[in-house]
């Protein structure tokens, strides 16, 4: 009986109520927090969002308008460089100075729609344009795009063209080829859309942006913020009625739950079955009882099929992982060679697109049995698929030369299979390009070191040509 006693008001105290009205005064505390931080974050910056996807579409848009004006919509015209200007089709934009512009469709897009464009036109390093403006002291690194038309002028009235577009909205570009964001366009701040322009070849020559006033937009989004702020504090409310309900019937339920699980916690053996209300709550408790030694088992069978990949029949990402931070804990005690191998099939796209799915899928296990071969042969290697058809290889405590042997071999192997590729621009028949990271294992380093520096070195190899194989050092 005292135990009973000690149990029941443990489990009050654990959850730090004693009575029906503070459970839910504690309920509607948090709910309220909840709602609070929902309306203030949730809402707002869904709805701000939103309101910046509708901007951004409608920017896409003016970038498609700017386009049409300049090319007097003709669909065909590209976008092209001559000496020191750039031209849209036949039509010369500008080389930057106000003589040679072509403001006329930028001030007319900007009259019609309210939205600022302008046109950059890439230069390089080299530029003596650009290698002057990093001179001058300009309060901001300048990038290498340089702006050639627009439809905006400065406060005092003159032309802003000539100058350069910041360098970290620059390398943005390089990267992604969009850009979007907040920039101080002669001294106003605006919200701006960047899209690289690009010649009939693909190669970068300027770009374009259009952009919105900062002001305009937050007035916009601050008059739909708190027209559907309202109409969910209103929804919520009455969500937050009914929770006060439903929490105050399954209460009980929920202290009965505690109680049962804090006997089992304890080592007590409860002599009756847990009396609840809701029949489903009982079927939960007694099934996850029942079943758990079951799941147990079933678990370990999952993890062991868990780790090999399906189709190959070799270790899979997760497989190798495990068995990096294992061997990297024998490679820091014993210091021995490695080396990391990460290999992948040349032009495997180009064969999937034109032999099918399935026959990629032949074509991946049959690299695979050539790596099951190579294990076989020398049982201290790894290999595994590390995803698509990325294969790893590792090569733990073998020479320089053994390493270099083996990859040598399973080139050679690969190609030997004679499985036909068309369509690959390094052979009639399905090769591979290896890259491959060979040193001493030493403290500091790590299996994750090697196996970046094996990409890189793939990523080398690959510029070069494809099947064949590149070996670096840490």
């Amino acid at each position: 009986m005292q135990i009973y006693e000690k149990l029941k008001e443990k489990s009050r105290e654990k959850l730090g109520l004693s009575t029906i009205n503070s459970k839910i005064v504690l309920a509607g505390i948090i709910i309220s927090i909840i709602v609070v931080f929902f309306v203030s974050f949730v809402v707002s910056g869904t709805i701000t969002n939103l309101e910046e996807r509708l901007i951004g579409n409608r920017l896409e848009a003016d970038i498609n308008y700017v386009k049409d004006l300049v090319s007097g919509n003709d669909n065909e015209a590209k976008w092209n460089v001559r000496g020191d200007t750039i031209y849209f089709g036949d039509n010369a934009i500008g080389d930057g100075t106000a003589e040679n512009a072509n403001l006329t469709p930028f001030l007319e897009h900007y009259a019609k729609t309210g939205t600022m464009a302008y046109i950059f036109m890439k230069v390089s390093d080299d530029d003596p344009k650009f290698k002057a403006a990093q001179e001058q002291k300009l309060g901001y690194e300048v990038g290498h795009y340089y702006r050639v038309a627009g439809s905006t002028l400065s406060d005092g009235g003159k032309s802003i063209l000539g100058t350069f577009m910041t360098k970290n909205v620059a390398d943005e570009l390089d990267r992604k080829g969009v850009y979007s964001g907040e920039a101080n366009v002669a001294g106003g701040m605006i919200f701006c859309l960047y899209r690289v322009l690009e010649d009939k070849d693909g190669f970068v020559v300027g770009a374009v942006v259009v952009g919105r006033s900062i002001r305009e937009m937050n007035h916009e989004i601050g008059k739909a913020v708190v027209k559907v702020a309202l109409f969910t504090l209103f929804i919520i409310g009455v969500i937050i009625v009914i929770i006060f309900v439903i929490i105050s019937q399954f209460l009980n339920t929920i202290n009965s739950i505690v109680f049962y699980l804090r006997q089992l916690e304890v080592g007590v053996i409860p002599n009756t079955r847990l009396n609840i209300r809701s029949i489903s709550e009982v079927n939960l408790v007694v099934e996850s009882i029942n079943n758990l030694v079951g799941y147990l088992r079933e678990n370990l069978v999952l993890q062991k099929k868990s780790e090999i990949d399906a189709l190959t029949g070799l270790p899979n990402r997760m497989s190798y992982d495990e068995y990096s931070v294992e061997l990297e804990k024998y490679l820091h005690a014993n210091q021995k060679t490695l080396g990391v191998e990460i290999l992948d099939i040349d032009y495997f796209k180009q064969y999937n697109d034109n032999y099918g799915h399935q026959n990629g899928d032949e074509c991946i296990k049959m690299i695979a049995g050539e790596l099951q071969k190579l294990v076989q042969d020398c049982p201290k290697i790894y290999a595994a698929r590390y995803g698509g058809d990325e294969f790893v290889i590792i090569y733990p405590g073998l020479l320089y030369s053994e390493v270099e042997g083996f990859v040598k071999m399973l080139k050679k192997n690969v190609q030997g299979n004679a499985m036909e590729h068309k369509f690959s621009k390094a052979a009639d028949v399905v090769t591979v390009t290896q890259g491959v990271c060979f040193d001493i294992f030493s403290q500091g380093k790590t299996i994750a070191d090697f196996l970046k520096r094996a990409d890189e070195a793939l990523y080398e190899e690959k510029k070069i040509g494809r099947n064949s194989y590149r070996i670096i050092q840490m």
